[in-house]
């Protein structure tokens, strides 16, 4: 990372600790327009996107990160931000898209462990379509699936999201006390400095109820989750 870069990726970051999301987007946009910016700012951007509500360009800044990953050949990150491209495009209903983010992630880490993190975010999509089928058993047991492998490799960010998904499967299928348990836990499960606070996107508009999954500001993603939320 260049020196300029890592000064704007420290202000943006400033800005997100204090919850000025605008300033943090304001100030990557600006060093974008200068000279382009590398995946970890790109990153952090598509997150300011995100919490502004600027739902175009939240999956195109996420594209651009992993197109910059793949050419640099840090495959196992590349692979993370196809997952959250593709979930990207099921927001916005392109169900073919979406699947081939997902087929060109799980072809990145070909040959990794089969606990490694990255299978465990390519889980995401099925627990979507578990709950959109009203699959709640299924979509409980995919999301434990992601815990355990978030626990063996130490992800804390899966295992937020996991959590998460198991609570509101949980809570989906009656048993609301064990659930919002889980959901509790979820909030406080992921360190302030986490990056995975893109991977709260809302869930499709056309399909079942839609809901966050996590960030470091877990409470702040399930709040942009909430917009997207139908009455």
């Amino acid at each position: 990372m260049r020196p300029r870069e890592a000064e704007v990726l420290d202000r943006a970051r400033d800005a997100v600790d204090r919850g000025a999301w605008d300033e943090a987007y304001a100030v990557l946009a600006a060093a974008d327009a200068e000279g382009g910016l590398g995946p970890a700012a790109l990153e952090e951007m598509a997150v300011a996107a995100l919490m502004l509500g600027r739902d175009d360009d939240h999956p195109q800044l996420l594209d651009r990160a992993h197109r910059a990953l793949v050419a640099s050949g840090e495959r196992r990150r590349a692979a993370r931000g196809a997952i959250w491209v593709g979930i990207g495009l099921a927001l916005m209903g392109h169900d073919a898209g979406a699947r081939g983010r997902s087929a060109s992630a799980a072809r990145l880490i070909e040959g990794q462990p089969d606990d490694c993190a990255e299978r465990g975010y390519l889980l995401l999509p099925a627990m979507f379509r578990l709950e959109a089928a009203g699959d709640h058993a299924g979509w409980r047991a995919t999301a434990m699936r992601a815990a355990a492998i978030a626990e063996r490799c130490g992800d804390r960010d899966l295992r937020a999201l996991a959590l998460h998904e198991e609570g509101r499967a949980l809570v989906a299928a009656g048993r609301v006390d064990e659930g919002l348990l889980l959901l509790d836990e979820a909030m406080v499960a992921v360190p302030r400095s986490s990056i995975c606070r893109a991977a709260g996107p809302r869930r499709p508009r056309r399909r079942a109820a839609p809901s966050a999954g996590s960030r470091a500001a877990v409470p702040a993603v399930a709040e942009a989750a909430e917009r997207g939320r139908p009455s």
